[in-house]
């Protein structure tokens, strides 16, 4: 597949993968905890095969577990163990998962409640907006470069076009990522954001997926933008 086919498959999938969430809450919402879960469980699927997509290559592992294992972007990803951490908790809400356990016998909602939905509405979402950050990068990478000097626009790290959309595009999933998991982001904080250098910015991507907390996230930031003595 051309990169063109594979940026639409990717970005099919997931569009496919947001429907899912919204279904997920939805159903929550509506009383049904277990539909939830499986709801959930297929936005992670659908999320994660994205990437497989994008790589050129037809996801043919049933588990989610194994896809995100053989991701072919997992060499790039320093936050691998928390994605297999949230594949790992979502593949318990799988049908085939449920029979090899022996949950075969049980109707799906004796055994996942509310609070089993919500964790897996929120596993599922880091896998969405993760892979949706790296398809992001990816498409801004394919911008045509044009070598002008942009630094007074857009600041002493960017000096292409090429750079500029890579930056963006990470800086816009870096500020989506923390208000999503934090709520509103102080402003002091996304303006200190606004000045790391391009090539921190996939190091702050990670750290703001795995970050306990805005201070944790300002500590990396603060690391970025130090000027040494």
């Amino acid at each position: 597949m051309s990169f063109m086919n594979n940026r639409q498959m990717a970005r099919f999938e997931l569009q496919a993968a947001e429907d899912d969430l919204k279904a997920a809450c939805a159903l929550l919402e509506a009383g049904l905890p277990a539909h939830a879960c499986s709801a959930a469980q297929q936005c992670g699927v659908n999320a994660v095969e994205s990437l497989w997509y994008l790589a050129g290559i037809d996801p043919w592992i049933n588990s989610i577990v194994g896809l995100v294992t053989r991701l072919p972007q997992r060499d790039d990803i320093s936050a691998f163990a928390v994605w297999m951490e949230k594949a790992a908790g979502l593949e318990k809400y799988d049908n085939g998962f449920r029979h090899s356990t022996g949950l075969s016998d049980l109707t799906p909602g004796r055994v996942y409640r509310h609070v089993e939905a919500q964790d897996a509405i929120e596993m599922a979402r880091f896998l969405l907006d993760a892979a949706k950050g790296i398809v992001a990068v990816e498409e801004a990478k394919q911008v045509d470069s044009d070598d002008r000097d942009m630094t007074n626009v857009f600041g002493p790290y960017v000096n292409s076009l090429t750079g500029i959309g890579f930056w963006l595009g990470q800086l816009e999933l870096v500020m989506h990522l923390l208000t999503r998991r934090f709520g509103a982001v102080p402003y002091k904080l996304e303006a200190r954001v606004r000045t790391v250098p391009g090539e921190h910015m996939l190091t702050l991507l990670d750290a703001s997926l795995a970050a306990a907390s805005l201070d944790e996230v300002l500590a990396t930031v603060e690391a970025f933008t130090s000027v040494p003595n």
